[in-house]
This record gives structure tokens, C-alpha cells and sequence, in this order.
């Protein structure tokens, strides 16, 4: 036994959408994927959304968001934490 592998697979399929990276997905209580979009100084607000999977770090989120809205992508999990 040795140490996991990640294999990446690149298809012909193109996926249109906003790439975001994993660690900004999270799970609502209701099971629905949610990004925290920033809305003012230190506000950030969650945001439903819907996603396929890029690779292994990433992905494009099909709905919820639009150009210019700001999400955060590190220490999402703990915006929850301090609502």
C-alpha cells in the first residue's frame, strides 16, 4: 500500500462558468451547495449555487453567481462560525 494518487483527466467537454475553488463550496443545513458572497465591508451573505466539478481543486459554478460578486475562498467554513 502506498501513498494515494490523484489522477486528472482533461475531456473535450468545456464547461461554461465561474471557476472557484473547492475550499469555497460548502453545504447549507438543507444540503444545497452555498458560496459566502461579500456584500459590504465584513459582510458576506450565503449564496446558493450550482456546480460541476473542474479537477481535483476546482470548480465552475453553473448559477448563483454573476460577474463583479466577490466570494470568499478561504476560511469560508468559519464565516458560518461568527454569524
Amino acid at each position: 500500500m502506498g501513498q494515494p494518487v490523484k489522477v486528472y483527466a482533461q475531456t473535450a467537454t468545456r464547461v461554461k462558468g465561474i471557476r472557484v475553488p473547492a475550499q469555497a463550496l460548502l453545504k447549507s443545513p438543507a444540503n444545497q451547495t452555498v458560496v459566502w458572497v461579500k456584500t459590504a465591508a465584513e459582510r458576506f451573505e450565503p449564496r446558493t449555487v450550482t456546480t460541476e466539478i473542474l479537477d481535483g481543486a476546482s470548480f465552475a459554478v453553473m448559477s448563483g453567481l454573476k460577474a463583479g460578486d466577490r466570494i470568499a475562498t478561504q476560511g469560508a467554513s468559519l464565516i458560518n462560525q461568527i454569524r
